[in-house]
């Protein structure tokens, strides 16, 4: 007869979010400067009437702000995945 799957352990959907945490708080952190600059631009130029300049100008600041966060936080994990390489030769485990 054919019973019904076991239902997978809650563990493993844990996991899966705990994994997938800072590439969602990365996310967030691209889309909020985004928002920000661009926002900020954009009531600057109905406070000073210069349409749409500033709206342009916070865009382009807010794109740079994005390439330089995205940059560090490369830098970051390679030098992390250097570290833990490191680590892992150091101790005799195989680097995976």
């Amino acid at each position: 007869m054919n019973e019904p799957p076991e239902p997978r352990a809650t563990g493993d959907w844990r996991a899966g979010l705990r994994a997938a945490g800072p590439y969602v708080g990365l996310g967030l952190q691209l889309a909020f400067t985004m928002v920000f600059f661009t926002g900020a631009g954009y009531l600057l130029d109905r406070t000073l009437g210069t349409s749409p300049w500033l709206l342009i100008a916070g865009a382009l600041v807010g794109i740079a702000a994005i390439f330089i966060q995205i940059f560090r936080i490369s830098a970051q994990m390679t030098a992390r995945a250097e570290r833990e390489r490191r680590r892992r030769q150091r101790g005799g485990d195989p680097p995976s």
